[in-house]
């Protein structure tokens, strides 16, 4: 049961994520998918570089599949700056009640997307 309960959020977050490329497309962006499932062992790694704030790594989402890392471009130039990504962000939480734009935390990680 617990197996077809996260293959069900599964599904729902990646019909989401097509859902934000295509917003994204359509407000002049390109996108560049990056990390979806994530090992443990590389969840380690992160943490150790610095590049992870998780005080649980068990509750990274991308272990489950229920977050993904993105980039987005105007052209070729990489957009990291938080007033242009915002509506990215607040167009995400529109599309599942509970989900969560990494550029809503205290240390920003504007690339970041989950699901509940």
């Amino acid at each position: 049961m617990q197996t077809t309960n996260l293959l069900i959020r599964q599904f729902q977050f990646s019909s989401n994520v097509a859902k934000l490329i295509q917003f994204a497309n359509k407000s002049g962006f390109q996108c560049s998918l990056k990390e979806c499932l994530r090992a443990p062992e590389m969840e380690q790694i992160y943490k150790n570089r610095g590049q992870s704030w998780l005080v649980n790594p068990n509750a990274d989402k991308h272990l489950n599949s229920l977050a993904i890392d993105i980039c987005f471009f105007i052209g070729a130039n990489w957009v990291q700056d938080y007033p242009t990504l915002k509506p990215i962000g607040d167009y995400w939480a529109t599309l599942l009640s509970g989900n969560v734009w990494g550029g809503s935390w205290g240390v920003r990680d504007l690339m970041h997307f989950q699901a509940v």
